[in-house]
């Protein structure tokens, strides 16, 4: 019985532009994933409606195509809906459904795991000797098992993991996850994992040889090395293919790569990519708009007949900008356009958050509201300071401010990060302090305006407003002139009116 949030591969939709992602399979992080059993997994990040499903299941179709894994087993598991830390047939089911999706027929010649999963199979579904059920420790032992041993049958081809949406899962839960994760590729497993957070740091090196012209301080940083075990020198990959040796001269047999995961970004997309896809998806909805896409175009609609013109360019060329290279940004503004019968609607609407994004937005934000109190008002609060500037906060003021409002501890910025689900990301600003700035310049719009009522509520805490007189001076008095002393005098009140008629008590 598969688990209700986890699901098997998903096929490509049409709306689906097939060529989004064409850019991802010539990065070099990729193509080394896909050609050699790497020890490190391929994390592939990007914040929320980056695209991430969409890339698995792209991923998902190259491999199958291409000639060097298509005969591979390729599992693809998605997990799309929030997993509690109290689930507990979680890594169980996940287990399962990998071994199930690794049963490629034309890859395993002897697999004598089955033996070993129809043990398993009885401690979970029969129930002969144990009417109150198999404890889940045993279960899982044999489970492993027929999995490690499926695995080891795969060694002289190769198996494939897709992984989509791992933050979806309770960080609990997640760290769990990541240690099956960590024996799996031990065991040979390739392994690819989206996610909206580089949760795991990656330490960037640069290239200790002496033959490169560079010098050393301005050398690109590397995201993929190898290390002498000798004297800890680094290589890049480039010197290592050229049959170079580390510094100190060490026999190559010594060089290794000695990280467990690689990050990729796949935002921001590259412009080109973008722009084909803009264009395609206005000529799949409206027909032929002469921008040359390679959409199957239906008949001029009423809009797609007063675009055929200039214009068309012109909007499609502001979608492009104000997607900042973002897929998910870009389809809702396209998807406005959409929605409009005349050119006049597109217009009056230019400067507006669509609603789509709006909605796109308050459903994080609810899902943010869903964790336990303290996490979510640090998580709001955290939001609505990153809305002090587009470059973000700084997380040593952020941190301050935080401990100063909220109940709960705040020990690392990756904490905040971890608490607002993507929508604040590492500022790639240069400044001397890191800083978390909102993952989108529409989601910082969003933020600055006070669109939502939790996120407005955060924000007069965050920055109460100031009075709107001046405050007082103090000092030494003014000199008195005549007409200020005039103005000084205080005159007698009466403690009540006196009416007509009204006599005074002795």
């Amino acid at each position: 019985m598969p688990h209700r949030v986890l699901r098997s591969f998903r096929g490509i939709t049409s709306d689906i532009f097939p060529g989004i992602f064409d850019w991802f399979f010539t990065e070099e992080e990729f193509t080394r994933w896909r050609k050699s059993r790497t020890t490190w997994s391929l994390h592939c990040i990007g914040g929320p409606g980056a695209g991430k499903t969409t890339l698995t299941s792209l991923v998902y179709r190259h491999l199958k195509q291409h000639p060097e894994t298509q005969q591979c087993p390729i599992a693809a598991i998605y997990i799309d809906r929030d997993v509690p830390y109290y689930d507990n047939y979680f890594i169980e089911d996940f287990l399962e459904i990998l071994y199930n999706q690794l049963a490629e027929p034309t890859a395993l010649e002897e697999d004598h795991s089955i033996d070993a999963y129809k043990k398993y199979s009885e401690t979970r579904y029969k129930l002969k000797n144990a009417p109150e059920g198999y404890r889940a420790v045993e279960r899982l032992s044999t489970l492993r098992e027929a999995l490690c041993i499926r695995l080891e049958a795969l060694r002289s081809a190769r198996a494939f993991l897709l992984l989509d949406g791992i933050d979806i899962c309770d960080q609990s839960l997640r760290l769990l996850l990541h240690e099956e994760l960590a024996k799996l590729l031990e065991m040979g497993l390739s392994i690819l994992i989206t996610s909206r957070l580089a949760v795991f740091e990656q330490l960037l090196t640069r290239c200790d040889h002496p033959e490169d012209p560079e010098p050393k301080d301005v050398r690109e940083p590397l995201s993929m090395y190898y290390t002498c075990r000798v004297c800890g020198k680094f290589l890049c990959i480039t010197c290592k293919d050229s049959k170079r040796s580390c510094l100190n001269g060490h026999d190559n047999s010594y060089l290794y790569e000695s990280y467990d995961h690689v990050n990729i970004q796949i935002v921001p997309i590259p412009e080109l990519p973008m722009r084909e896809f803009i264009a395609w998806n206005l000529e799949r909805e409206h027909g032929n708009l002469g921008l040359g896409s390679s959409a199957r175009k239906p008949p001029l609609s009423p809009l797609g007949k007063s675009l055929v013109s200039k214009t068309v360019q012109k909007h499609a060329d502001e979608v492009c900008i104000d997607a900042v290279g973002h897929i998910g940004m870009a389809k809702a503004r396209l998807d406005l356009i959409h929605t409009m019968d005349s050119l006049d609607g597109i217009e009056s609407r230019r400067d507006q958050l669509p609603t789509n994004i709006v909605t796109m937005f308050d459903f994080g934000l609810k899902r943010i509201e869903t964790q336990p109190a303290g996490q979510a008002d640090i998580a709001l609060k955290a939001i609505a300071a990153a809305a002090t500037g587009v470059g973000g906060v700084e997380i040593p003021a952020l941190r301050e401010k935080l401990q100063r409002l909220c109940a709960t501890e705040v020990r690392s910025g990756e904490e905040i990060l971890e608490m607002t689900r993507g929508f604040l990301l590492f500022s790639t600003r240069e400044t001397q302090s890191m800083r978390l700035a909102a993952f989108h310049q529409s989601f910082f719009y969003y933020i600055r305006e006070r669109y939502n009522q939790a996120i407005h509520r955060a924000s007069l805490q965050i920055n109460p407003p100031r009075p709107l007189f001046p405050p007082q001076i103090t000092g030494s008095p003014a000199d008195i002139t005549p007409n200020r002393l005039v103005r000084s005098i205080t005159q007698p009140v009466n403690p009540f009116m006196l009416r007509k008629g009204t006599r005074i008590w002795e």
